[in-house]
């Protein structure tokens, strides 16, 4: 009788272990997972490519009067850009269309990639005049300030609330 007693809280214990160890793996395994899919692998937020632009924060360091001009120019500039993203998402739909036809040809499944690719660099051109135009408005300190703040590729966990100005070098 003692030994069977000793038996049933030993495996109750060994249970209970067992139980406590998969939640202390499950919650560690959320914790890796949250931060890749939150992150990505490589440190960026979200599904963002790398070469992500942070105007939000650019727009941060300029001040006033400056701001809204810079503001401003983006704005006039957007429907264009969205126009060239649009011209993105069409090119890709036509690019998986291509690839899904049973008779591929090799041609045109590269003049869809091309098709791709032409209508990315048009896009990032249009971008990145943009942000040159509102560069050349500014004085040399705030230019620096901008575009530091737009290429700056990641911020410290502790520096997230800061513009990029103000964070300290990584």
């Amino acid at each position: 009788r003692g030994r069977s007693a000793v038996s049933r809280l030993s495996r109750r214990f060994l249970w209970i272990t067992l139980i406590g160890s998969l939640a202390v793996n499950l919650f560690l395994a959320g914790f890796i997972v949250a931060s890749v899919v939150n992150r990505g692998w490589d440190g960026h937020h979200g599904r963002a490519h790398r070469g992500r632009l942070h105007l939000r924060a650019a727009f941060r360091v300029l001040d006033g009067d400056t701001r809204e001009m810079a503001q401003k120019t983006w704005r006039e500039r957007l429907p264009e850009i969205r126009e060239r993203l649009r011209a993105i998402r069409e090119a890709h739909r036509n690019f998986r269309a291509t690839l899904d036809k049973a008779d591929t040809d090799p041609a045109a499944v590269q003049a869809a990639f091309q098709r791709v690719h032409d209508a990315r660099g048009a896009a990032q051109a249009l971008i990145h005049k943009t942000i040159r135009e509102i560069g050349e408005k500014l004085t040399p300190e705030q230019r620096k300030a901008f575009y530091k703040a737009v290429f700056e590729r990641r911020f410290r966990r502790r520096d997230r609330h800061r513009p990029p100005s103000t964070s300290r070098e990584n």
